[in-house]
């Protein structure tokens, strides 16, 4: 691959990144909105602790990996915000690396 073809190649990717970071940004609106709406309904204490006590395990199983169900909801959230904090830090990153190629290019000097 020559210069050319390498540094048009790393120009169209700096294109798609931010298109990257919307689209999970988006999904993590999503989740969000997602765990928002249907948290009230998925984590009720009583109805756990009323099934423990009467005895129905299944029923007490069944209530508590319904509240674990946010829990692990809330852990895919927190890696995809780190996910759009990674691309939008690589994005401004290779922004910056070929501005300075852009620059050495334009001075005459290969990079």
């Amino acid at each position: 691959m020559t210069d050319a073809g390498f540094l048009a190649r790393r120009e169209r990717l700096v294109r798609l990144w931010p298109y990257a970071a919307i689209a999970m940004l988006a999904l993590l609106v999503g989740c969000g909105g997602w765990l928002w709406w249907k948290a009230p309904l998925l984590i009720n204490p009583l109805a756990v602790a009323e099934a423990v006590r009467a005895g129905t395990l299944p029923d007490a199983t069944a209530g508590l990996m319904a509240a674990m169900l946010p829990v692990v909801t809330l852990g895919l959230l927190v890696v995809m915000a780190v996910f759009v904090v990674f691309v939008t830090a690589m994005f401004r990153n290779e922004r910056r690396l070929l501005a300075i190629v852009r620059t050495c290019r334009a001075a005459g000097d290969r990079p």
